[in-house]
């Protein structure tokens, strides 16, 4: 099964307006496919959330609330 076109479309809004790469958004698609379809082990769906994880860029606000 394929994702919505819909979905699709939110997600590269979302990775967008949040100033991420493309990169960003070619993984986080290609893992929604991959779970979709029933690709990945559960192993592998780690591996491939933590990649992106390490790919996405947050700029630290001086109003956060982490130490």
């Amino acid at each position: 099964m394929s994702i919505e076109p819909e979905i699709k479309q939110a997600i590269e809004e979302s990775v967008t307006e949040m100033g991420q790469s493309d990169s960003v958004l070619r993984q986080i698609i290609a893992w929604l496919e991959a779970i979709s379809n029933n690709k990945l082990s559960d192993r592998d769906q780690a591996q491939r959330l933590e990649l992106i994880y390490d790919a996405i860029k947050v700029e630290k606000n001086e109003n956060s609330y982490e130490d």
